[in-house]
């Protein structure tokens, strides 16, 4: 915009050139400038072209835009979820959010700050404020006593964590199993902590699955790790357990009911069991990150090369 405002200045002391003619070239080229940036950044952004893993460049989208326009038409209220302070603190400044729902992301955090606890907790009045739930007291109980069942949970998981970190740090593979809500659990044990963090092959399989194919790659050198839960898929979990004891040497149990989810309502204990299976999944993780020196945050590529 600089360069065409100087070629017109120049060209103005030349040949005269009327005042109005002059704003209509500068409005006009600065449109096509605007245009062609916006262009870029709208196709960059929607291929991946432009976007990495970096605060400030995730901090610098967080602008009022054609969503928040919808949503402030409809007066709809925005919830924005993040794990980190400064995109927490951007979301309200910038306006993007009403309400930030901030979860911690490190080892070490309390149960009520992990995504699950704050996923659960928000469903939890959206169902009830919504069509009514009627074991929403049972939910808000459980609630305040998941808290000190993961507490005691990380406690009483210490040893066996540490070991487990000093049983599987040459191993190139672990499989991870889990059924129902606990599924979940699996998928991210496998996903995010194995193979992100620790560079680990892996592959979250469910239960009900694992007699589809995947038990026959059970073998006496090939470790797994199952997520056990309580209610109506715990016989999935125990299914798949014997197999892998029977035929496996490898295995490690992560059982929630050992670890006093039964100390919550009956009726809703099985929503809480992804919530004390990961916060024990991530003690289990740190042993790994620990036996193998390989800390949970180091990265070959995301947020280190362009993808």
């Amino acid at each position: 915009c600089a360069i065409i405002l100087v070629v017109i200045d120049m060209r103005d002391k030349r040949v005269k050139m009327k005042k109005n003619v002059k704003i209509i070239i500068i409005v006009i080229l600065s449109i096509l400038l605007i245009g062609l940036s916006c262009f870029y950044l709208y196709t960059g952004y929607k291929h991946g072209e432009i976007i990495m893993f970096d605060l400030k460049k995730i901090i610098s989208l967080l602008k009022p835009h054609k969503d928040e326009e919808i949503c402030n038409r409809h007066r709809s209220r925005k919830l924005f979820f993040t794990g980190h302070e400064e995109l927490s603190i951007s979301a309200k400044t910038d306006a993007v959010a009403d309400e930030v729902a901030y979860y911690g992301i490190e080892i070490g955090n309390t149960a009520d700050v992990q995504n699950q606890y704050v996923v659960l907790a928000l469903a939890n009045e959206f169902l009830n404020q919504t069509e009514g739930y009627d074991k929403y007291d049972d939910m808000m109980t459980g609630f305040s006593r998941i808290i000190d069942v993961c507490e005691n949970a990380k406690k009483k998981v210490q040893k066996r964590a540490m070991q487990f970190g000093v049983d599987h740090k040459d191993e190139p593979v672990v499989y991870t199993l889990g059924s129902g809500p606990n599924y979940d659990v699996a998928y991210m044990m496998s996903i995010c902590m194995l193979m992100e963090m620790e560079w680990v092959h892996s592959s979250s399989i469910h239960c009900a699955e694992f007699f589809h194919g995947p038990f026959e790659v059970t073998d006496p050198d090939v470790p797994f790790i199952v997520f056990e839960g309580v209610g109506p898929t715990r016989c999935l979990d125990e299914r798949a357990l014997r197999f892998v004891r029977n035929y496996g040497k490898k295995l490690t149990l992560i059982d929630a009911k050992e670890l006093g989810i039964d100390t919550l309502d009956e009726t809703v204990v099985e929503f809480f069991c992804p919530v004390l299976l990961w916060t024990v999944a991530l003690e289990y993780s740190e042993g790994l990150a620990q036996a193998k020196k390989h800390p949970l945050l180091m990265r070959r590529y995301m947020g280190k090369v362009e993808y």
